[in-house]
């Protein structure tokens, strides 16, 4: 975050449990010096949190060491409004995992069905750009799901850290956006598509992750509305249903505020440096009208792949001109050279 945005529930969330990093935190800490509705954010995740439970299904708020099932907690790695992630060892295999405790609000039975939903709908992707999932347990009567672990954080802390140049970051898109077009071709909506649930590992592997809100794509049933209010496409808003294109719009929302600094609809924090085309095709993303955004996320990446290439072209034809240059130079020293030599009589006659 920058040091003059406001804090969303997950980043409160993320503060409290230690699970930002540093210079997200220091943003952080500046911000709610003088912002009282962050401090007061602040303060409602804290108390949440007195008792040690955080209100998560691992109640308790487990100290490493502590060992679930067959995983053994070692650190505290991400936490957010609905859940907290721990990275843990399965003790079988020697496995490094993240293991998720999801929040539990109301009835326990709601929270645990909402748990294994979205172990099923992640176990039914295979694909790069997506959080590998492994397991659920049960422990102390609550469950948790085994996925991949992901070293490096989420894709909102990675933004958070410095400012990053604008090929990076469409980069980073793509990449998400690949995972979000496999979750598609699965017959599934994620809903809740935002830079804290894309994660971005070390090898600069961008993963979708958090599959809590997925439903199976089926335009004949109504699905409230869903997600997080400040990435909701504006057709949900009205009463519409979730489909492929509102999980584009909040792809593309995610974008606009990484190349902006802002949202959609705030004032921008700097001038995107990208290219007209692909601020374009992030605009038609953002359209308000689904039916004037691209088809499918697989045609919007194809535009910002071809937003990239004049650049890259541009490169290629200046250097193919210094390299030409010369040799024409050359060519045209050659010609002169044996035009001279050649006897008058003959160039007459030759001429």
């Amino acid at each position: 975050m920058t040091r003059d945005a406001c804090v969303d529930a997950d980043q409160a969330a993320a503060y409290v449990a230690d699970a930002l990093g540093h210079a997200a935190r220091a943003a952080l800490e500046d911000h709610v010096d003088t912002c009282p509705d962050c401090r007061r954010l602040i303060s409602e995740a804290a108390r949440e949190t007195a008792d040690g439970s955080g209100g998560y299904a691992s109640a308790g708020g487990w100290p490493c060491g502590t060992q679930l099932g067959p995983y053994v907690l070692e650190a505290v790695v991400d936490a957010g409004a609905v859940g907290v992630v721990y990275a843990a060892r399965d003790a079988r295999l020697g496995r490094q995992v993240a293991l998720k405790a999801v929040r539990v609000d109301g009835e326990v039975g709601a929270a645990r069905a909402r748990i294994c939903s979205e172990a099923v709908a992640m176990a039914r992707l295979a694909h790069p750009n997506v959080v590998a999932v492994y397991d659920v347990v049960e422990c102390a009567g609550s469950h948790y799901v085994a996925m991949e672990l992901v070293r490096g954080g989420s894709v909102r802390r990675w933004l958070a850290e410095s400012r990053r140049p604008w090929r990076e970051i469409v980069d980073v898109f793509v990449g998400a956006g690949e995972g979000l077009a496999a979750v598609h071709a699965a017959g599934l909506i994620h809903r809740d598509v935002k830079p804290a649930n894309l994660l971005r590992g070390d090898d600069g592997r961008v993963r979708i992750a958090d599959f809590g809100l997925a439903i199976a794509a089926d335009p004949t049933r109504a699905h409230a509305a869903a997600g997080t209010p400040a990435y909701l496409a504006p057709e949900l808003r009205r009463g519409a249903s979730a489909d492929a294109r509102s999980d584009q719009y909040a792809l593309c929302a995610s974008l606009h505020e990484a190349l902006y600094g802002a949202l959609p609809g705030s004032p921008p924090a700097w001038p995107a440096r990208a290219p007209r085309r692909v601020l374009a095709a992030v605009a038609r993303g953002l359209r308000d009208d689904p039916a004037l955004r691209f088809p499918s996320i697989r045609a919007l990446l194809d535009e910002l792949a071809a937003a990239r290439r004049p650049q890259r072209i541009g490169w290629l034809v200046a250097l193919a001109l210094v390299l030409a240059v010369p040799a024409c130079s050359a060519a045209s020293s050659s010609s002169a050279a044996r035009w001279r030599r050649t006897p008058r009589t003959a160039r007459r006659c030759g001429s």
